[in-house]
């Protein structure tokens, strides 16, 4: 009998933990003929073999992970977990010694892998799911300012002019063009007198 497996729309942040139930062969022979597109500089790499084993072919593969536990050496898969992946170790503890006395390749499948769809999936023999876990949110902290500028508050708007003063400003602006005027045209009376 096939587990079901229901994700929604709206998941975020959860990590799935497959032990993959065929022998190490088999795996990695699944691993080396699933051909993976080249990826670029800076992108996860695809791993086709988890839309087959998870039997899925919808499956964003580039948020999954399939690996040989026996490659964590010194880790281990809880490490890997809570270190690697940012679990929290209390949502771990409960199923540390599972994790702990999985061998064989392990499939990690997190929520962007179901593209943001509500999906059912029927969880083939091949996979068993081993556990469900939420990353770590970053907590949302205020921090004060460095320096007197982040102690300083603000009373309202930049003060602007007022509007007599912008009204005094353009009555002398217009008086200088005024005397301004006046001078250029005594200029030319004066000036015109000595030309005859």
């Amino acid at each position: 009998m096939t587990a079901r497996l229901s994700i929604h729309s709206e998941e975020r942040g959860v990590v799935r933990v497959f032990a993959v139930n065929l022998p190490e062969a088999q795996v990695a022979l699944m691993l080396r003929e699933a051909e993976a597109p080249t990826t670029a500089l800076g992108e996860l790499p695809e791993v086709p073999a988890a839309a087959d084993l998870l039997g899925w072919p919808d499956l964003d593969t580039r948020h999954t992970e399939l690996f040989a536990v026996k490659d964590l050496t010194g880790l281990g898969l809880t490490g890997y977990l809570t270190e690697g992946l940012g679990l929290e170790d209390d949502q771990i503890a409960p199923d540390r010694a599972r994790l702990s006395a999985l061998d064989g390749y392990v499939l990690l499948v997190m929520s962007r892998a179901f593209r943001g769809q509500d999906v059912t999936v029927h969880v083939p023999d091949a996979l068993t799911l081993v556990g469900s876990y939420k990353e770590k949110s970053a907590p949302v902290t205020f921090e004060p300012l460095p320096g007197a500028a982040g102690q300083a508050t603000l009373t309202g708007p930049a003060p602007t002019r007022a509007p007599d003063q912008a009204r005094r400003i353009l009555r002398v602006a217009a008086l200088a063009a005024l005397i301004l005027m006046l001078l250029a045209i005594g200029m030319v009376a004066i000036l015109g007198g000595y030309v005859e």
